[in-house]
């Protein structure tokens, strides 16, 4: 089986993003704008080549049930926890491969193709958070994060 789908899961305190980092940088908006979480996780996600929507109620599932979230030690669900907040970034740095000295994306999925199934992957996300707030980057800008992260609990996940 190939692997669809990559995710990095960090705990966080607070996170901030830009999501016209692009837009900005080139004058085309005015200001920045942000989109913001309080405690909860920060997810990046990068969808590889020959991912299909199939896998997405999946991820959503693993990111708003699965225990990844720890506080005073005890791992608990963001989604069982009505104060804690979801931002997913997409970031296809991800799917990186080290080939000698440069890094090589050639088994992402296609920037239009990936712009869709993200879009996707907000739809479902939005639709089966009961409790959790989800907010999003925009697929194909500059990710600008700024993060207050709680202690080293991060995790990589291959779908």
């Amino acid at each position: 089986m190939t692997m669809s789908a990559k995710l990095l899961v960090q705990n966080c305190i607070s996170a901030k993003l830009a999501v016209n980092w692009d837009q900005f940088k080139s004058g085309e908006a005015e200001k920045i704008e942000y989109v913001s979480i309080g405690e909860g996780l920060v997810v990046f996600v990068c969808f590889r080549e020959g991912a299909t929507e199939d896998i997405l109620p999946k991820i959503a599932s693993s990111i708003l049930n699965g225990k990844l979230y720890q506080t005073d030690g005890k791992p608990k669900s963001v989604e069982s926890d009505v104060e804690k907040s979801i931002l997913i970034i997409p970031q296809a740095t991800l799917g990186g491969k080290l080939k000698g000295k440069q890094v090589q994306y050639h088994g992402n999925i296609s920037k239009l193709d990936g712009k869709k199934i993200f879009e996707r992957f907000q739809d479902i996300l939005k639709r089966e958070s009961k409790e959790t707030e989800c907010k999003f980057g925009k697929y194909g800008n500059r990710q600008v994060l700024q993060m207050d992260t709680v202690g080293p609990f991060s995790h990589i996940f291959e779908f």
